[in-house]
């Protein structure tokens, strides 16, 4: 994937790594400029939906990881 430009780092811990009995992790995706990254990361998105306990949030361009 880094050759494309793309590159995916995780998943790790989160900080707060349990929160309200809840796991927390994280995944950094970086990407080319000009990459349709919204596109692509909200059709994962819809597919993880579909599995039940899974809740998932995209934040693109993060300004911290807390």
């Amino acid at each position: 994937m880094r050759k494309s430009g793309w590159e995916i780092l995780g998943p790790a811990d989160c900080v707060k790594a349990k929160v309200k009995d809840k796991y927390r992790r994280h995944i950094l995706v970086k990407s080319p400029v000009d990459a349709q990254v919204g596109e692509i990361l909200s059709e994962c998105a819809a597919s993880l939906d579909k599995r039940v306990g899974i809740n998932m949030t995209l934040d693109v361009d993060a300004y911290d990881m807390m």
